[in-house]
């Protein structure tokens, strides 16, 4: 053993006696759903070879932060220390993705080396880039919104899309477009730095207001917004009220008529009816489409309900949500305002089976690896569909005539039969117009903005709001959405109304889903109408609507 050599460890080689490790810290958040959760970034430099180490669950997104980091740095006129670095993503437990850790692991590392001069704790957000910008990430706001939780001083976050998160108000948050500047106020001891000015704030404080001084309603992306008169709509005033009836109660409708009879234009109408949205509503919408990434350019604090329009052959995980990491799907898209699929009957059976339960409950819970997301989809769906496989069965005459079989009517009717059809409050059957109707639209006197029944609308909701009270997201819980159990208390039947209610749940054999389903219906045009109580008139009306079902 005299001639054995002793090598001792690289990072002994290289420590000197008096060395010490150096900390920093650095609060981010990752993108859950459509939540967000805290995640604590820390860097630790000891002295060593230089290598870096990222632990704590992290994706091979993550991993190759640094690669962007050491570039990013040389731009922002700084490099990496020498010596070891350990970046460690906490929870340990939680499995971390994508590449918005960039920039706080990046903050992390300059604290440590550097310390924040008296600043405080931070908050970031943000991709790098190779040169030091920073980029966009999807999810910005509900990621925010838990660092919020958090006692930092500052939240960076990538200046190109801060606008998502202008509800907030909050001096904290400061849109940076290069690591630079984060790197600058960190070593300031400015309170408020002029950085917090930058481009998106402007752009947000620039946008025009209303007279009440509020931002105005501005179209969430991709949803549709009408602007229809009842001009382009003669000959259908059932159609008009039951569809007002669906807006105020928040009843499930379904169109059916021939090809070219106003089924699209009517669902688009309904849309103008909807009215404003209520806050807690906007504000799960903002983190929904912030998950979904379609936030990047819109800035306001106000939007219209939204009206999703996808195509019947949309696949279950586009609608409902999904994926290894859930984004939320059309039906948490159109939360809050309508869904409209056309030629539902054209729908694969595991596309209407998927939207059965959100229908019932308003939320869809998706469970991956052994964690649960949910996303509220509180919405109107509206279908269309031809009356049978040829179209014209509703409205034949000496030019059209239908020749499907009843075999072939039967079969395409099916899919919407059963545990479907029970969801389904509102059916109303459009016919095409008449000569007299179509010269209806060409009179100016026969126009009636819209304006006046989406009043009736929402004095309508407000009733419900008064009687119905609100939910746990201080939601008004609309009257598609009552609960059995306090069904006697809020509907408020006369003595006339109960008899015929019960009557007619004799006459037609009702099933007690479709006995409850009526009368909700029927406490909706009795608060249309402005009535504490549901009279026959109201029962009658209902049934209208209903009776086809059964």
């Amino acid at each position: 053993m005299e001639n054995a050599i002793f090598i001792p460890e690289p990072a002994i080689i290289n420590r000197p006696l008096n060395s010490a490790p150096r900390y920093g810290y650095v609060t981010s958040a990752k993108l859950e759903g459509i939540a967000g959760q805290v995640i604590g970034i820390e860097a630790s430099i000891t002295t060593g070879l230089p290598i870096t180490k990222i632990v704590g669950m992290a994706d091979q997104a993550v991993r190759e932060a640094m690669n962007r980091i050491r570039a990013a740095l040389v731009y922002a006129g700084e490099t990496l220390p020498r010596g070891r670095i350990t970046i460690n993503l906490r929870p340990g437990w939680l499995p971390k993705g994508g590449t918005g850790y960039d920039l706080p692991i990046a903050l992390a590392i300059i604290t440590a080396v550097n310390g924040n001069s008296g600043v405080g704790s931070i908050g970031a957000v943000g991709e790098l880039s190779l040169q030091g910008d920073i980029l966009p990430v999807q999810g910005l706001l509900p990621q925010v919104q838990a660092i919020y939780r958090e006692d930092v001083s500052y939240i960076f976050v990538p200046a190109s899309n801060i606008s998502e998160l202008v509800s907030l108000d909050d001096p904290r948050i400061l849109g940076i477009e290069h690591l630079k500047e984060a790197l600058e106020i960190i070593r300031s001891q400015e309170r408020f730095p002029a950085v917090a000015e930058d481009r998106a704030q402007k752009r947000i404080r620039q946008r025009k207001l209303d007279q009440n001084n509020r931002f105005e309603p501005i179209n969430l992306p991709g949803t549709l917004r009408p602007n229809l008169y009842l001009r382009d709509l003669p000959g259908q005033r059932m159609a008009i009220r039951g569809l007002t009836a669906a807006c105020a109660g928040g009843h499930h409708t379904l169109l059916i008529g021939s090809p070219g009879c106003g089924k699209t234009v009517l669902a688009g109408f309904a849309g103008a009816l909807m009215p404003p949205l209520e806050k807690s509503v906007s504000t799960e919408l903002l983190s929904i489409y912030s998950a979904a990434g379609l936030l990047n350019k819109v800035a306001s604090t106000r939007y219209y309900p939204p009206i999703r329009h996808p195509h019947y052959t949309i696949s279950v995980p586009n609608l409902i949500g999904g994926g290894i990491n859930p984004k939320p799907g059309e039906i948490s898209l159109a939360h809050g305002g309508i869904l409209f699929i056309d030629e539902i009957t054209s729908a694969a059976p595991a596309t209407l089976s998927a939207m059965r339960l959100p229908l019932d409950i308003g939320y869809i819970e998706l469970i991956r690896q052994y964690r649960s997301y949910k996303f509220p989809c509180q919405f109107i769906l509206i279908g269309a569909a031809n009356p049978c496989p040829c179209g014209n069965l509703l409205d034949q005459d000496n030019q059209t005539k239908c020749l499907c079989s009843s075999g072939s009517i039967t079969h395409y009717h099916r899919k919407l039969e059963g545990a479907f059809a029970d969801r389904i409050d509102i059916r109303i059957e459009v016919h095409k117009l008449s000569s007299n109707d179509l010269e209806l639209t060409l009179k100016k006197a026969n126009w009636i903005p819209v304006d006046k029944l989406q009043n009736q609308v929402i004095e309508a909701r407000a009733m419900q709001r008064r009687r119905n009270g609100v939910n746990i997201n201080q939601t008004t819980i609309l009257n598609s959405n009552l609960p059995t159990d306090v069904l006697p208390e809020k509907l408020q039947l006369s003595k006339d109304g109960k008899r015929q209610a019960v009557r007619y749940a004799k006459l037609l054999n009702l099933s007690i889903r479709s006995f409850y389903k009526l009368l909700r219906l029927a406490r909706t045009f009795a608060d249309l109408d402005g009535s504490n109580a549901i009279e026959t008139i109201h029962l009658a009306e209902a049934l209208q609507y209903k009776q086809s079902q059964n």
